[in-house]
């Protein structure tokens, strides 16, 4: 997402889900199951150009940016110098489907106790995949 371009840099995994509740909610008042999937490499396409931690004034403008238009603009630079991706391999792995039962008017208990086994879900997918296409990436 939006926020998860501003830390994709090489050699990192970082994601933005712990917040993100609303494609669970979504799934549940529609009775629609979720597929965990995580892309490796995706992050090897691009580098930032300056870095953005949190709190510093690029970080800082960039947020103000994604707040005011919808969307991140992160600095990147690829091939040539150019935003065009380097050519590296991105393997998307494909977990198993958690099916849902509908609910048209979920509960909070209800989303979090979803979220969680999705976490633990896409968890699963990375551990189980790590070593043969981010090797040199520790964590989530």
């Amino acid at each position: 997402g939006a926020e998860e371009a501003l830390d994709a840099r090489p050699g990192t995994n970082d994601l933005t889900l712990s917040t993100r509740l609303g494609f669970v909610r979504l799934a549940l008042e529609t009775g629609a199951s979720l597929v965990p999937i995580f892309s490796f490499g995706e992050n090897e396409l691009f580098e930032q150009v300056l870095p953005n931690p949190p709190g510093s004034h690029l970080r800082d403008l960039q947020e103000w940016g994604k707040a005011s238009l919808g969307f991140s603009m992160p600095l990147v630079t690829g091939r040539w110098g150019l935003p065009v991706p380097f050519r590296r391999q991105v393997t998307s792995v494909v977990g198993r489907p958690i099916h849902v039962e509908q609910v048209s008017e979920p509960k909070m208990e209800d989303v979090l106790k979803l979220h969680s086994e999705y976490m633990r879900q896409l968890e699963v997918l990375y551990r189980s995949y790590s070593s043969r296409f981010a090797p040199t990436i520790e964590k989530l």
